[in-house]
């Protein structure tokens, strides 16, 4: 599929998009300068009809006295790129004036979408693989609008847009990764006990060994089927992760100074001596 719908809706959070909204924020009716936010204390008195009569639990009447609820409003310059809808806040006042385009709604339109495009997939795999390509994509884009800034509210905001899209596209399809992580369990796999790294300059060891036959000595598709059946073992979390990257690992391996290459040729060399 192609994810350049994606990537334009991400990209209308430009540096345009940025001055323009930061310019908003400054000029809401609550800004206080002072401490660099929208902050506001709304109390609202609640009364009760004079009809309306209230007894306890023995049956006895009693007197109704006004209450107040207080709610505060606290929202920084990050938050307001999100999203710029509170209590008395100028886009609902100001009906004819434009305001720019808050990160939830295009969160909402990435959603809307993933929706569209996998409504009539029914293999979740696929629907898998779309989602993750398009969370890709999202970072790739966020990447791209700050090539060259310096401004560390804007990469602020982005950051915060990508937390909370990624958290929408979760709660739409966190049901697909569950039921991928599932039937993944019971693949067919090969499961090695290294790194992604070493797992890569294994396979170029064997490639320039001559153990793996290709059709031209270039030719790597073989590490197209690397990819769907190798599973190497995350440091971190300390479970077997699909070799997703294992090609960039592999091109890698070729680097005059490879540390993964070494440590394989070490471990090889010292199996031999066992043999």
């Amino acid at each position: 599929m192609s994810y350049e719908k994606i990537s334009d809706l991400v990209l209308k959070l430009n540096p345009s998009w940025y001055d323009t909204k930061k310019d908003c924020f400054l000029n809401e009716t609550f800004y206080n300068p002072g401490i660099g936010k929208i902050y506001q204390v709304l109390e609202d008195e609640k009364h009760f009809e004079d009809d309306m009569h209230f007894y306890d639990d023995d049956g006895n009447e009693y007197e109704t006295y006004p209450s107040t609820e207080i709610t505060i409003i606290d929202i920084d310059l990050v938050k307001y790129f999100w999203n710029d809808t509170y209590p008395n806040c100028s886009s609902s006042y100001d009906w004819e004036a434009s305001f720019p385009v808050n990160g939830s709604s295009i969160s909402y339109n990435i959603v809307s979408y993933l929706e569209k495009i996998t409504k009539d997939v029914t293999e979740v795999k696929t629907i898998h693989r779309c989602i993750l390509g398009s969370i890709e994509t999202i970072n790739e884009t966020i990447r791209t609008l700050l090539i060259g800034s310096l401004n560390e509210t804007y990469e602020q905001a982005l950051g915060y847009f990508l937390v909370k899209c990624k958290k929408d596209i979760s709660k739409k399809f966190g049901h697909i990764k569950r039921i991928n992580d599932m039937s993944e369990a019971y693949e067919d796999k090969l499961t090695f006990n290294i790194n992604q790294e070493q797992l890569g300059a294994l396979l170029y060891i064997l490639k320039e060994a001559g153990f793996i036959d290709t059709p031209t000595p270039t030719d790597t598709t073989f590490l197209n089927f690397c990819s769907d059946y190798f599973y190497f073992k995350n440091q971190l979390t300390k479970t077997a992760t699909k070799a997703t990257s294992i090609r960039n690992k592999y091109n890698d391996a070729k680097k005059p100074q490879h540390t993964a290459r070494d440590k394989v040729v070490e471990m090889l060399k010292e199996a031999f001596k066992n043999l």
